[in-house]
């Protein structure tokens, strides 16, 4: 009885002349699934006919008719199962039986459906599309005017602190993630016809390549990258074996990096490589990064047998590199380079030596007549200044990472005297940062010079000197000098500083203080620091009125500064990348920003809630009382 409705029916429904032959096929196919239900609906045999009707969803999932008698079916199937002492409730087979093919699901209805799909998203695929064709943008040039730019929007806006207190760094990216993102672009891109005329890559950036990849990788490929600025070469992690450093040192660039205009930035990560092709000279790149790659056991005394692999032969190649590079990076090297490739670029503006066994800047820098800026850490400035202070620099950075106090190094004072006084660089000097260097006080040979960024944090000064308002500063970093308690009345006629930071300093606000048990966070202590040592603000009121005295007088005086004064605890930090990521609504703090310096808004979060906030609210009623009796509060 059921398999004649469904031939009648069936017959009834037959296409017309217009139809598509694609349509006909579909439609055939429908029926002949419906003949398969039937004859399983006939024989009784449910479980044959759920699988009949599965089978046929995944092809249509839109028939509606079918996926009801499908699901009771199926429920019926289960009901008999679970009925163990009753019997199996009452079913119509004929009740479960589809004789009408679903117009809604031939490939004609889909088609015309696709125009309003597209409409009904336009205002969301553009997003979507246009999110995935977007990577992260590289960090560009860290030339002076858009360091202070960048140093002033930080500050104010919470965002990354590192970058204030080290530097910027090239974000990197996970080729795995890189590839993933690259497939789920190329799927959406696949949604309609529409977006099919969509260029492939066209809006891709930033790529990361594993090495491993890169002998795969044909020269053609750059036609569809034709907007690609930044390639990141990644050589893992890890420290390398001997075995990896020969593997490295065969290794060759892929050239479709020849093939792509637009090329500016080309990071080295972990590789090796000996010799740069002849072609790498041409590329237009601006910014070259490289991190060499430490052997396994340097560390516990180990050494290769063969210790020219450590030296790359191309860094001595003056003639490898191209002449359009503006940044050149070298980090965490352990041998002694003599870097002649940068001797003669006529374009390089910044030259960074981070992580590096070398004894002092090349003499040759001095040739170097476009250098604007040097960065070195761990780098002893005494051997460096004859090579630097013929130089026009804009920007230099010696820098300490000290986890103990500050390091000395021989002739650090006389050395910055030598450098900066009466020469040309001290003439064009507008940035300085010597963090970590141990000075106990501002050295006097900065004094006239017309610095706009001065870093002395974990300096070990104790006072800042009252000519220090003589300098057209606009970020002042003082932090992790724990002795540091008073400020000059100077200061206040510094009309051009923006940013100061008193972090970890006798000016600084609460910090949080993490009491755990059994590994949790058990309580939530807020603690000021008070000459290095955490301390109860309960039991140091007057010392919160003192440096609301301070603080309060310098932000009445300077209206458009921000103060950064309240150090985020590690505990927050883990697992977020800045302040703002971590929860926090505030970092920075002035007298007119509508709290209080001591106020939980600058150190806490939803994740993070005081147990106990009398000693604040103590500290608050007494500076609040000492303002309103306070001259410069008037």
């Amino acid at each position: 009885m059921g398999q004649k409705a469904s031939r009648t029916d069936a017959s009834a429904a037959v296409p017309t002349d217009d139809a598509s032959d694609i349509d006909r096929v579909e439609r055939g196919a429908m029926e002949a699934a419906l003949a398969e239900l039937s004859r399983a609906l006939d024989a009784e045999d449910l479980s044959t006919a759920v699988t009949v009707s599965g089978t046929a969803l995944s092809k249509w999932p839109r028939w509606r008719a079918l996926r009801a008698s499908r699901d009771r079916t199926a429920g019926y199937l289960a009901a008999c199962t679970s009925a163990t002492t009753s019997a199996p409730p009452a079913l119509d087979i004929d009740s479960l039986r589809v004789t009408d093919v679903d117009e809604a699901s031939l490939p004609q209805a889909r088609a015309e459906r696709t125009a309003e799909h597209i409409s009904r998203m336009a205002d969301v695929l553009p997003h979507v599309f246009g999110c995935l064709a977007r990577e992260p943008a590289p960090e560009r040039f860290w030339t002076s005017a858009p360091l202070l730019d960048k140093l002033i929007e930080t500050s104010i806006r919470d965002t990354d602190e590192d970058s204030l207190r080290w530097g910027p760094r090239v974000e990197y990216l996970d080729p795995k993630k890189c590839r993933e993102r690259l497939v789920l672009y190329q799927t959406v891109r696949a949604v309609s016809k529409a977006w099919c005329d969509q260029p492939l890559y066209g809006n891709i950036r930033c790529l990361s390549i594993d090495v491993a990849w890169c002998a795969q990788i044909p020269p053609e490929l750059g036609e569809r990258f034709a907007n690609l600025d930044a390639v990141t070469l990644y050589g893992g992690f890890d420290s390398k074996t001997e075995a990896q450093f020969v593997e490295d040192s065969w290794f060759e660039l892929p050239a479709v990096l020849r093939h792509l205009p637009k090329l500016q930035l080309l990071k080295l990560y972990n590789i090796q490589m000996q010799e740069f092709p002849d072609w790498f000279a041409a590329l237009p790149l601006k910014e070259l990064h490289v991190e060499l790659p430490t052997p396994k056991g340097y560390y516990d005394g180990e050494m290769f047998d063969d210790m020219e692999l450590l030296v790359p032969a191309w860094v001595d190649d003056e003639s490898c590199l191209p002449r359009s590079l503006e940044l050149l990076v070298f980090d965490d090297y352990i041998c002694d380079l003599g870097l002649e490739c940068a001797r003669r670029l006529p374009n390089l503006r910044e030259l960074r030596m981070n992580n590096c066994s070398q004894p002092a800047c090349p003499e040759w820098l001095r040739e170097v007549a476009s250098l604007r800026r040097i960065q070195a850490q761990y780098l002893s400035l005494a051997p460096s200044v004859d090579a630097l202070r013929e130089c026009n620099l804009e920007a230099i950075e010696f820098t300490m990472e000290p986890y103990e106090g500050p390091i000395a190094t021989d002739g650090f004072l006389s050395g910055l005297g030598r450098l900066v006084v009466g020469t040309p660089c001290g003439a064009s000097l507008r940035e300085l940062n010597i963090r970590g260097n141990q000075l106990g006080s501002v050295p006097e040979c900065l004094r006239g010079l017309q610095l706009q960024v001065l870093r002395l944090g974990e300096t070990g000064i104790t006072a800042l000197p009252s000519w220090i308002s003589e300098l057209p500063l606009v970020f002042l970093d003082l932090t992790s000098n724990p002795l540091l308690a008073t400020l000059p009345s100077s200061l206040h006629s510094l009309t051009t500083l923006r940013v100061l930071d008193l972090r970890e300093t006798n000016l600084g606000g609460p910090q949080l203080e993490f009491r755990s048990v059994d590994g949790g966070i058990d309580e939530v202590v807020p603690k000021l620091w008070v000459g290095g040592v955490l301390q109860n603000i309960a039991d140091c009121i007057e010392e919160v009125v003192r440096r609301d005295s301070v603080l309060g007088q310098l932000s009445r005086a300077l209206l458009g500064q921000r103060l950064r004064i309240h150090e985020i605890p590690w505990e927050m930090r883990e697992g977020h990348d800045s302040y703002l990521d971590s929860g926090l609504e505030k970092n920075w703090w002035h007298e007119r920003c509508g709290y209080d310096w001591i106020d939980p808004i600058f150190y806490t979060c939803d994740e993070l809630r005081l147990e106990s906030t009398d000693g604040l609210e103590a500290a608050r009623s007494a500076i609040r009382a000492a303002r309103a009796n306070a001259p410069w509060a008037v």
